[in-house]
C-alpha cells in the first residue's frame, strides 16, 4: 500500500462512521487502482490531490446530512411525548438561569471591583495591644502578634462612632464578620 493511499484512509475520518464503513473500501481501492495506472509521479500528485480536495469538499456535507437526519429524529421523538419535552425544557430552563445566576454573583463579589472611587486607599483597621497591656474582651478573631500581644480587627460600636465624630477618616464603615457553625462530625 503506498503512501498516497494510507493518507486518503486517514482523509476517510472525516467523513460519518456509517458513511466510511458503507464506502470508505470502496472508494479506496478504486483510489488504489487509479494510482496502480499512473506512470509517474505528478499523475500520482494529481489524482491524491483530486482525491483530497474531494474529501475536503464532500465530507462536510455528509456530516451535515448526518446531523440533520439525527436532529429530525430528535424533533419527531420529542414530539410524540409532550411531557417528557416539557420536563426536558423546563429541567434546561431552570439549569441555565440557576447558572447564570451564580455566576452573575460570583462575578460582582469576587471579581468585579469595589463599587467605591479610589478602591486602592481602602484600609482595613487593626489594634495591637502589647504583651503587657491588658485587652478588654471584644467579639471577633483575636490572634498573638510577634510581640506577645494580641491583634484584632474588632472593634466596639462606641469606639467606632469616636471614629466617625473625629473626623480622622474621609468615610467610615463598620462590618460584622459572622462565623459560620462548626458541622464537623466532633462537634457538639
Amino acid at each position: 500500500m503506498t503512501l498516497g493511499v494510507k493518507l486518503f484512509r486517514a482523509l476517510l475520518r472525516l467523513y460519518p462512521g456509517e458513511f466510511r464503513n458503507e464506502y470508505g473500501c470502496e472508494m479506496t481501492i478504486v483510489l488504489a487502482d487509479r494510482y496502480q495506472r499512473a506512470t509517474n509521479g505528478w499523475q500520482k500528485a494529481l489524482i491524491f490531490s483530486e482525491s483530497l480536495i474531494g474529501v475536503l469538499t464532500h465530507a462536510p456535507g455528509e456530516q451535515f446530512s448526518v446531523v440533520w437526519r439525527d436532529a429530525r429524529h430528535a424533533l419527531r421523538l420529542l414530539r410524540k411525548s409532550p411531557a417528557f419535552t416539557l420536563t426536558a425544557i423546563l429541567s434546561l430552563a431552570l439549569g441555565i438561569g440557576a447558572n447564570t445566576a451564580i455566576f452573575a454573583v460570583a462575578k460582582k463579589v469576587l471579581l468585579d471591583a469595589l463599587p467605591v472611587s479610589d478602591s486602592e486607599q481602602l484600609r482595613m483597621l487593626t489594634w495591637v495591644s502589647g504583651p503587657e497591656q491588658l485587652v478588654p474582651p471584644v467579639w471577633g478573631d483575636v490572634s498573638r502578634s510577634d510581640d506577645g500581644g494580641l491583634t484584632s480587627p474588632a472593634f466596639c460600636y462606641r469606639l467606632v462612632e469616636e471614629f466617625r465624630k473625629a473626623e480622622v477618616f474621609q468615610d467610615l464603615i463598620a462590618f460584622k464578620d459572622a462565623a459560620m457553625p462548626d458541622s464537623s462530625p466532633n462537634s457538639s
